[in-house]
């Protein structure tokens, strides 16, 4: 299925009392399609499955923003070509969230994962597999007071170089040798903690 451009933009914004999304089987999105769809949505537990390989403008802006009940989202987000802020503050102020999906796409945009976790505080694991993070403001406080009340965080990144790109953009509870945090590099031996 293709969207339009818009089209279930705001549609549950501020449903305090619901409980269950959707289903959203959409694989191609279209600007703004599900832009802030379940802000401040306080109640909902689970986030559907969200399978779009193909991506537009600001498709999931702020889209589950203030969502502070949700615990369940999906395994990974699958799409590969990002557009612009496409997943900015997506999951912003979900304090209930401990597990992020994993953010499989090697290249990044502009703004597209900016404030993507921030004041998600009992975020403890994080998966981001992005080698190229040159795009303005692609990480822009994206896990600002994130994780800040789990007992412990693991971080998933491409490689040792990787890290050392995005270090700068890393809030000090995620950072290599803070307590309790863990940064792994897949295929590789090495990586670090206490």
């Amino acid at each position: 299925p293709t969207l339009a451009s818009n089209c279930y933009s705001y549609m549950f914004q501020g449903c305090t009392a619901l409980t269950s999304a959707p289903e959203l089987p959409a694989t191609t999105l279209a600007d703004y399609c599900y832009n802030e769809m379940f802000y401040g949505c306080t109640s909902l537990t689970t986030a559907p499955a969200l399978n779009a390989t193909e991506l537009k403008f600001d498709c999931y802006h702020s889209m589950f923003y203030g969502c502070t009940s949700l615990t369940t989202v999906p395994q990974e987000l699958p799409a590969t070509d990002l557009k612009r802020s496409c997943y900015q503050a997506m999951f912003y102020g979900c304090t209930s969230l401990t597990s992020a999906p994993a953010l499989n796409a090697t290249t990044l945009v502009n703004n597209c994962y900016r404030s993507m976790f921030s004041g998600c505080t009992s975020l403890s694991s994080v998966t981001m597999l992005a080698t190229d993070v040159n795009a303005t403001d692609c990480l822009y406080s994206w896990l600002n007071n994130a994780g800040t009340k789990a007992s412990s965080r693991t971080l998933t990144l491409a490689s040792e170089v990787a890290y050392t790109a995005i270090v700068s953009k890393l809030p000090a509870n995620w950072q290599q040798g803070a307590t309790a945090t863990t940064v792994i590099y897949p295929g590789s031996s090495s990586s670090t903690g206490e």
